[in-house]
């Protein structure tokens, strides 16, 4: 039977529940996760009259490339090399496996949720501009790298101005973290040193009478608001999840509209949107995270985004319009 690929962190609750209804669906599933390769995960794929025929293997399972229905990139774990190596050497390992396991997998002729060749070219600047191409406002912004340009964007701004990290999370001590949005303040102006070790983006603030996170799993897209009732949650809603009230609420057709053709264009099948709605109504596009989590929303408001996922993932091959690297 045609397998659901899953590539996830080894101890994830979000991956737990979509395993369990396909599993309900009596649809075959093989998690794995990448930090086994190469030491605990066997790779062996030849390629036959264009296509990779061969298989994925642990030490209790075995999943035939031929065989995979559609494989979902879950948050991926980084590889793990044998100790010992040198930095050069786990570089020059860490390279091959990412061209040699990803390649292959990238190149299977099934659903992709999301490709990774489309996730890398969805980056934030390029969102924006996808995004206001398709009819969606998106807050003034700026991208710069010199304290005086950052200093003349606030200045000329109509209001507050945030500055937010592109990629949402860094790593301290080993440890990742969330890079929270920060309201800009006249002290932070007053010091920008490091400033031109780096881009920095910097986008007028909305404000805003609630957060909108929009999920969209193939056709079906999940609107939840979120009215801050709290200063950080005014800022940034990730800050103080507690201070928020929730309420499932339905798009405006210009922004539904505008939703899919982003998500078309950006060709992704899955992904977490965020919006901000001013008091009058105008709905800002922030930015789409194709990995961004959701559980608190079924847990608080009852979508249903794992069965939709697990749907999505389970459809026959027929039914699936492949998306092109």
């Amino acid at each position: 039977m045609m397998t659901v690929l899953v590539l996830a962190q080894e101890l994830d609750h979000t991956v737990d529940g979509v395993v369990s209804a396909l599993t309900e669906r009596n649809v075959p599933v093989c998690r794995l996760d990448c930090s086994w390769f190469p030491q605990r995960l066997t790779l062996d794929a030849e390629l036959c009259d264009g296509h990779w025929r061969g298989y994925l293997a642990t030490e209790h399972r075995r999943v035939e490339l031929t065989e995979v229905r559609s494989i979902w990139y879950r948050s991926p774990s980084p590889f793990v090399f044998p100790a010992g190596m040198s930095q050069a050497e786990e570089r020059h390992a860490e390279q091959e496996a990412r061209i040699g396991l990803g390649g292959v997998l990238t190149s299977l002729p099934v659903l992709q949720v999301n490709h990774p060749h489309r996730v890398a070219a969805a980056t934030k600047p390029r969102q924006l501009t996808v995004a206001a191409a398709c009819g969606l406002p998106v807050p003034v912004t700026r991208i710069v790298n010199r304290a005086a340009a950052a200093r003349a964007f606030v200045a000329g701004a109509d209001g507050e101005v945030v500055t937010k990290l592109f990629a949402n999370r860094v790593v301290e001590e080993g440890r990742p973290k969330v890079g929270h949005t920060h309201l800009l303040t006249s002290a932070d102006l007053d010091d920008l040193r490091g400033i031109d070790t780096t881009a920095h983006v910097l986008q007028r603030f909305v404000d805003k009478r609630c957060d909108l996170r929009v999920v969209v799993v193939g056709e079906r897209l999940f609107p939840v608001a979120m009215y801050p009732t709290s200063a950080a949650a005014r800022i940034d809603f990730r800050s103080d999840y507690r201070a928020l009230r929730h309420e499932v609420v339905d798009l405006p057709s210009a922004v539904e509209g505008g939703v899919r053709a982003l998500m078309a264009e950006l060709g992704l099948v899955f992904g977490c949107l965020d919006f901000v709605v001013d008091h009058s109504g105008v709905h800002y596009y922030l930015e789409v995270n194709p990995g961004g989590v959701y559980g608190w929303l079924e847990a608080i408001v009852g979508v249903p985004i794992t069965d939709a996922l697990a749907e999505l993932l389970a459809r026959p091959l027929t039914a699936v319009t492949r998306i092109p690297a």
